[in-house]
């Protein structure tokens, strides 16, 4: 501890920090975790801040051309790949979201220097590490986040391949500074990682500790890796490939290109994911009980930081979104967030190549000679690579293939690798499935599924104590308050009544009667659209006698035995009793369409004197003179007076083939 304490103490005392960026003598330093958007940012704000001679990166000279040639080809996204002695592919990814690709790509834009400053190595070495989460950068500063997050940092042993990297890329550094103005000043983008041992080792050339051994560094960067290639990648394996999900990629590229500079939040960009799934959902899936409400997107949100604060993080990865999604939205919606995160839209024409020509034959000296882009590469040329360039490939953590040759890979960097979960999903179900659940259906059993019933049981209930409460508002009286408020106070009396001091109350009497019969019309007949008639009887006793007119459920067979169909009327009956089928019924043939013929049912089978009647047109003067005919009363709800979503939701039901069936179909039923 004591060690630790005292190398951030020379730290503290190496650099300085002005407006929020690190900088080392005239050495700006973007400390990064590659492939995160923050980073990125930051790397662009601290360029257009200042005016920078040299641009300075975490990778070999060997890599140098085929990392700008793959700038001029961004937004599709490369990998710059070389092949390792035990035949291993270590790779680079043209990110547009990392920070070194950021840089390089400003210092091309205006002319910078661009130096490829980390060094050869025969076997790169990939470490597990957990890094901290990025999203605080954009709150509290690049500098003040790095000064709090070190402490937490994995070392860096000494002699290690590591610390051999960080003391090549500081004597570099130093050999850059002594070049002086044609050099300085200079930005320098490398991994969190490595800062603190890179200061360390500058901090020792500047005090004379260290020398710097020019022909050791000459012979590290000679030694060249084999088979370098730039690869455009499938987009099948953009999510392995890139830092951000390849969607917040598109619009961090989409943001780039734009006129103003607005602050990019990747977390902010989740949310437009979300959205932009959600009405890519809404256009599959048109029916109102399917849509996600603006109250189930803010309990998704909810749920997705519920989730992080599990993880114990501040940013969500595509694991919980998708599980939050699966949970509000279901199967249909989860699938569709996953869709929309990988993918990673066309972002206008491609760009062309650098019209500056990348030079292999001079690299610029400390003195300044060779302004511009020119860098080095020492790549042998192979007769016949195993991975050829502009050859697509298909890229994971762990594997790279081209056509049919695979092989193992590994990034060359270290950033946190991806942990895989699995997630469990039910698929929508292909035609040819629909097509054996239809004719395996057994026509003689079919019954609802129980959870729906009470839902639709509840509601009726909830009608008919609206319509009895209704019927008493035709009765009420209103009277000067005496002793007693009664049924309340009636606030338009006694407001018109204000001049003269007298308070009126109201007394709604108690209504005698029950209702009997509850008839609802979502949407007016139509034989085509609604062509399957049925009367279910009840099965419990709290259950009413259905009748119903709805759209074909073997139209639209989710699981085997399992259809969904839509109620466009129904009759409740209650308390339930035996009946003729209405639609049988030769006393109702009267009836002009489908819902006056549920209304003269309901009226005639009715024990009760009230019948409720909702629907989004009044009833017509037909049925009011068939309920004055039978002795009852016929009481109007509007539609509107109801939830939208609501009766959507309501309306929804599904048909089982048989009690068998209720004991898997949760599994099918959203």
């Amino acid at each position: 501890m004591r060690k630790a304490t005292a190398r951030i103490d020379r730290l503290n005392a190496a650099t300085n920090e002005t407006d929020g960026t690190i900088w080392w003598d005239k050495v700006a330093f973007i400390p990064s975790i590659h492939g995160k958007a923050a980073f990125a940012r930051e790397t662009r704000r601290v360029f257009l801040e200042g005016r920078f001679r040299t641009v300075a990166v975490e990778l070999p000279d060997s890599l140098a051309n085929k990392a700008v040639e793959g700038l001029g080809l961004l937004p599709q996204v490369h990998v710059v790949s070389y092949e390792e002695e035990s035949g291993t592919r270590c790779f680079f990814p043209i990110d547009p979201c990392d920070s070194i690709i950021e840089a390089l790509r400003l210092g091309h834009a205006e002319n910078c220097r661009l130096e490829f400053i980390d060094m050869e190595v025969e076997n790169f070495e990939r470490r597990s590490v957990i890094l901290p989460d990025p999203y605080a950068v954009h709150t509290i500063g690049l500098a003040r986040y790095f000064n709090i997050v070190r402490r937490e940092l994995p070392s860096v042993e000494a002699g290690s391949l590591d610390d051999e990297r960080e003391r090549f890329m500081a004597t570099r550094l130093y050999d850059l500074l002594l070049g002086g103005n044609n050099s300085t000043p200079i930005l320098c983008v490398l991994g969190i990682l490595h800062l603190a041992g890179v200061i360390r080792y500058l901090d020792r050339l500047a005090t004379g500790e260290m020398a710097v051994d020019a022909e050791r560094v000459e012979l590290l960067q000679a030694l060249p890796p084999f088979d370098v290639s730039l690869n455009p990648v499938r987009r099948e394996s953009l999510y392995h490939v890139l830092g951000e999900l390849p969607y917040v990629t598109h619009l961090w590229e989409e943001q780039r290109r734009a006129i103003t500079l607005t602050e990019f939040d990747s977390t902010d960009k989740l949310k437009n994911l979300l959205l932009v799934a959600r009405d890519r959902f809404h256009a599959k899936h048109t029916e109102e009980y399917q849509r996600i409400s603006t109250s189930s997107f803010q309990n998704l949100l909810q749920m997705v930081r519920n989730l992080c604060l599990i993880e114990r993080r501040l940013t969500p990865a595509l694991y919980e979104i998708v599980l939050a999604a699966r949970g509000i939205g279901g199967n249909g919606f989860a699938l569709e967030v996953i869709r929309t995160a990988k993918e990673y839209p066309a972002t206008g024409d491609r760009p062309n190549a650098p019209e500056r020509p990348v030079r292999t034959d001079d690299r610029p000296t400390s003195e300044g000679e060779g302004e511009g882009a020119a860098i080095s590469s020492f790549a042998p040329e192979h007769d016949q690579p195993s991975f050829p360039s502009a050859v697509p490939v298909d890229v994971t953590e762990t594997a790279m293939r081209s056509g049919s040759t695979v092989a193992p890979a590994k990034k060359r960097y270290v950033d946190e690798a991806r942990v895989l979960k699995r997630l469990k999903f039910e698929p929508p179900p292909t035609s040819t499935d629909q097509t054996r659940w239809r004719t395996s259906w057994n026509p003689y059993e079919t019954c609802s599924w129980e959870p729906e019933d009470r839902l639709i049981e509840n509601f009726a209930g909830q009608v008919r104590q609206r319509a009895l409460f209704d019927c008493g508002l035709g009765l009420e009286r209103v009277e000067e308050f005496t002793t007693s408020f009664k049924d309340g106070l009636h606030i338009r009396e006694t407001v018109r009544n204000a001049h003269i001091g007298k308070i009126f109350v109201r007394e709604v009497p108690p209504v005698r009667g029950q209702v009997g019969a509850v008839v609802v019309v979502y949407e007016p007949p139509d034989p085509e659209k609604f062509p399957w008639k049925l009367t279910w009887f009840s099965e419990h006793e709290w259950e009413s006698t259905l009748s119903f007119y709805a759209t074909d459920y073997h139209d639209n067979l989710i699981g085997p035995g399992i259809g969904r169909a839509l109620y466009g009327g129904q009759l409740f009956l209650y308390p339930p009793r035996l009946v003729a089928d209405i639609w049988e019924d030769a006393g109702f043939d009267d009836a002009r369409n489908d819902a006056e013929r549920l209304v003269f049912a309901g009226l005639f089978h009715a024990r009760d004197k009230f019948a409720a009647y909702v629907a989004a047109a009044p009833p017509t003067q037909r049925m009011k003179t068939y309920a004055e005919r039978l002795g009852r009363r016929l009481i109007y709800l509007p539609l509107s007076g109801f939830s939208r979503t609501t009766l959507e939701r309501l309306r929804t039901f599904h048909v089982l083939n048989g009690k068998p069936v209720r004991g898997y179909a949760q599994q099918f039923i959203r």
